[in-house]
């Protein structure tokens, strides 16, 4: 068991705000500095975070900006 839960990002992410799906079964986090949104798979029963997927939060006409 992972408690508390914690997910390691990767260095200059700035993790900035996170919100379960209402299923419960992925996590959202938005970073703010590099501009990623990442998904996590979420087993509440071990309390682990896995990553599954990454996209940007901008549209590609602006990611030499970054920031969410």
């Amino acid at each position: 068991m992972n408690d508390p839960a914690v997910v390691k990002v990767a260095e200059k992410n700035g993790p900035r705000h996170f919100v379960f799906h209402p299923n419960g079964k992925f996590v959202y986090l938005v970073n703010e500095l590099s501009a990623a949104l990442l998904v996590f798979s979420h087993d509440a029963a071990h309390g682990t975070w896995r990553e599954v997927q990454q996209e940007s939060a901008l549209p590609e006409k602006r990611r030499e900006t970054l920031g969410c």
